[in-house]
């Protein structure tokens, strides 16, 4: 509540938390918040241990519940580089095309069942936006990073939240 107090009006809330009390912790924030101040649930993916599990799957996620103090929110949604242009296109689905110049395109939804034409090197440079779900490695105990401390969270997951929710020199909070 008091986190929520001190938020300033373009400010961004974070809360972590896994599957076991994440719905419940919704719940919650809704009521500090407001139901309209929610912005995302995020899923943190990450690798583990792949066991046969006898009366349910593995947990592989936890969740990350984004909120706002206003509509009036600093957000930056950014891009990650895609890995290829075979990876855009096998992921994209999209069979490939070349104009009279030799340059590579697909056919893309313009929307209103309008296709465009989306350059190769467009779309490369453009790379693949971050969704809602974030494939990020836990720490281990080996890991570089690690400071013995059992729920630290690997720089690359904070440094996601921080890139979308603040402008330099910004003050962040870590509770």
């Amino acid at each position: 509540i008091e986190l929520a107090r001190v938020l300033k009006q373009t400010g961004s809330f974070y809360y972590h938390c896994d599957w076991h009390a994440s719905h419940y912790i919704k719940v919650m924030l809704d009521q500090i918040f407001g139901e309209n101040q929610f912005q995302n649930e995020i899923v943190w993916h990450y690798s583990g241990w792949n066991a046969k599990l006898k009366t349910s799957f593995n947990s592989r996620h936890d969740v990350l519940f984004y909120y706002s103090k206003t509509k009036d929110v600093n957000f930056h949604s950014y891009s990650l580089p895609w890995e290829s242009e075979e990876e855009y296109v096998r992921i994209r689905k999209q069979k490939v095309h070349i104009d009279a110049a030799g340059h590579k395109y697909v056919l893309s939804d313009a929307g209103g069942g309008q296709r465009v034409k989306r350059y190769l090197r467009e779309a490369m440079q453009y790379g693949k936006p971050v969704d809602d779900v974030w494939n990020i490695d836990k720490l281990n105990d080996s890991s570089k990073e690690s400071r013995g401390y059992p729920t630290q969270k690997p720089l690359v997951l904070l440094e996601r939240i921080i890139e979308a929710s603040s402008y330099k020199n910004d003050i962040v909070l870590d509770a």
